[in-house]
C-alpha cells in the first residue's frame, strides 16, 4: 500500500447530541479547510467535511453507523486535499497497488456500491493480469497498447479469455485513466500514459427487440412458466430489472392508476481493503439518475395485468386485505424470497435456451415496450418520462424502428394490443404530474 505522507488531525464540531447547534460562529469554523461537523441522521451519523481539490474548496458527505469508522473516512478524506499529497518518493508502487488504493481512497464512500464492485472486477480480471505488476513511475504508452489493450481486443488464449467488445474495453481504458490521472495530481507520475493509448470505436448497438408474432410467443411461454410474471410486467411498463425487483405495492396506487419507482434492489459485496470479497448481500440501491426517481402512469394493460396478479398473489400468501400488502415486494421468488436483478437475468437466460427461444434481455424487454408505445401512437415525450431517460434523444433511438415497419406488422400491432396501449391520461396531464414540461 502507499503510504500518506501526512494524515491530517481532524477538528470536529459534534452536533448529534445538541439539537442547537446554528450559531454563525460555528458555522464559520466548521467552513475551514480541515474541519468536519457530524450529526445524527436516522439510525446513521452524517459527517461533513471541507476540502481543497484541485484548488477549489469542496464540502463532501460522509456517513456510517459507527462515529469512530466515520472520524477516520472524513480523515482520509482530508488527506486527499491539496496540502496532503502521496510521497513524491515512492517509485516501487506497482499498478495494482496503486489502483486499489486509489478505489479505497478515491472510490469507497463516495460511489455506489455496485460500482465499485466494477471497478474492482475491471482491476482483477482485465488490469491486474497483464499490466499489475508493472512499476507505476515506469509505465509507458507502449506498455498498456501491447500488453493491455491488445489483449483486450484480440483475446487471450493462454487465459481462454474471448475479446473483449469496444464498449467494454472503453470502460477499461476509463477507469485505468481515472486511477492514473489520479496518481499525476498525486505526484507520483509526471505525466498520464493514458493520454495517447488508442482503443476501438464503439459500436452503436442495434436494438433488439421482439417482433409482433415473436412477441405473441414469447408471452406464451411466460404465462405457462411459473415465476415469470417480471417479465410480462416490464413487457407492459418498460421498467428496469433493478427497478422491479425493488418494487412494493405500497409504490402502486390503484385509484390512481401511478406506479412511483422509488429504489432498486441489486447483488451488492462488501470488501476488505485488499480488495478481497467478504460478503454477498442484496441492498436497495438509488436508481440509475434522478431522472429514474419518476410518477409513471399505467396504460390500461398493465393495470389489468396488476389487478389479477394481485388477486394471485393474496391468494397464494393467504392474505384477505389488500391493506396488508403495504411493506410487501410485488414479485417474489418461488420460495417468497426478494427477486434481484441478477436473478432475473440468469433466469430468463436459461429458460429461453431450454425452449429453444433466441436470444433476448431483459433489457430487450424494455425496449419491446418503449418500441410498442410509438407504434401506438405514444407521444415520445410521454414516453421519455415513462421510461425515466434523462433526455430526450435517448428515447429517440427507438423512433427509427417505427419508420422501418411495413403495413402488414402493424395490422398485427393493432390485432395484439387494440385500444390498450394508451394512458388512463392525455399527454398533458401525465406531464403535468410528473413534473415535466409538455
Amino acid at each position: 500500500m502507499v503510504a500518506v505522507s501526512t494524515m491530517p488531525q481532524i477538528k470536529i464540531v459534534d452536533y448529534s447530541n445538541d439539537e442547537e447547534s446554528d450559531n454563525k460562529a460555528i458555522k464559520k469554523k466548521r467552513a475551514e479547510k480541515g474541519t468536519g461537523s457530524i450529526r445524527k441522521k436516522g439510525n446513521t451519523y452524517e459527517g461533513r467535511v471541507t476540502v481543497k481539490i484541485q484548488g477549489k474548496s469542496k464540502q463532501i458527505s460522509l456517513c456510517d453507523q459507527d462515529k469512530k469508522v466515520l472520524i477516520k473516512k472524513m480523515a482520509e478524506a482530508i488527506s486527499q486535499s491539496d496540502d496532503y499529497r502521496y510521497c513524491k518518493s515512492n517509485t516501487t508502487i506497482t499498478v495494482k497497488e496503486w489502483i486499489m488504493e486509489w478505489i479505497n481512497t478515491y472510490k469507497r464512500g463516495y460511489v455506489k456500491n455496485s460500482t465499485l464492485r466494477f471497478y474492482i472486477d475491471i482491476l482483477q480480471d482485465n488490469i491486474e493480469p497483464y499490466i499489475g505488476n508493472y512499476r507505476l513511475s515506469e509505465l509507458t504508452t507502449w506498455d498498456i497498447q501491447k500488453n493491455l489493450i491488445a489483449k483486450l481486443v484480440t483475446g487471450d488464449e493462454e487465459r481462454k479469455k474471448k475479446p473483449l467488445s469496444p464498449k467494454y474495453i472503453k470502460e477499461i481504458y476509463r477507469v485505468l485513466d481515472m486511477a492514473l490521472r489520479q496518481a499525476k495530481i498525486n505526484g507520483i507520475i509526471n505525466s498520464n500514459p493514458m493520454e495517447s493509448v488508442k482503443i476501438p470505436k464503439p459500436k452503436n448497438p442495434e436494438i433488439n427487440i421482439l417482433k409482433i408474432g415473436e412477441q405473441n410467443k414469447f408471452e406464451g411461454i411466460m404465462k405457462k412458466t411459473r415465476g415469470c410474471e417480471p417479465y410480462l410486467f416490464i413487457l407492459r411498463t418498460g421498467l428496469r430489472a433493478n427497478e422491479v425487483a425493488g418494487l412494493y405495492w405500497d409504490d402502486i396506487d390503484f385509484d390512481l392508476k401511478i406506479m412511483y419507482i422509488v429504489q432498486g434492489l441489486v447483488i451488492s459485496s462488501e470488501y476488505n481493503d485488499e480488495l478481497e470479497k467478504i460478503k454477498t448481500y442484496k441492498e436497495e440501491t438509488d436508481l440509475k439518475s434522478a431522472t429514474s426517481h419518476r410518477r409513471v402512469p399505467l396504460i390500461k394493460d398493465a393495470y389489468e395485468f396488476l389487478l389479477q396478479y394481485r388477486e394471485q398473489y393474496m391468494k397464494k400468501y393467504g392474505i384477505t386485505n389488500v391493506e396488508d400488502l403495504k411493506g410487501k415486494r410485488v414479485f417474489l421468488t418461488s420460495e417468497g424470497n426478494a427477486v434481484i436483478a441478477q436473478f432475473l437475468w440468469t433466469k430468463l437466460d436459461r429458460l429461453l435456451k431450454k425452449v429453444g427461444f433466441r436470444h433476448i434481455r431483459v433489457h430487450d424487454l424494455r425496449h419491446t415496450f418503449a418500441t410498442r408505445c410509438l407504434q401506438a401512437g405514444m407521444s415520445i415525450r410521454v414516453l421519455q418520462i415513462i421510461l425515466g431517460h434523462a433526455n430526450l434523444a435517448m428515447t429517440e433511438k427507438y423512433t427509427h424502428l417505427v419508420d422501418d415497419l411495413d403495413i402488414e406488422e402493424m395490422a398485427k400491432l393493432q390485432g395484439l394490443y387494440g385500444q390498450k396501449l394508451q394512458p388512463f391520461y392525455n399527454d398533458k396531464e401525465i406531464c403535468e404530474m410528473c413534473g415535466a414540461a409538455a
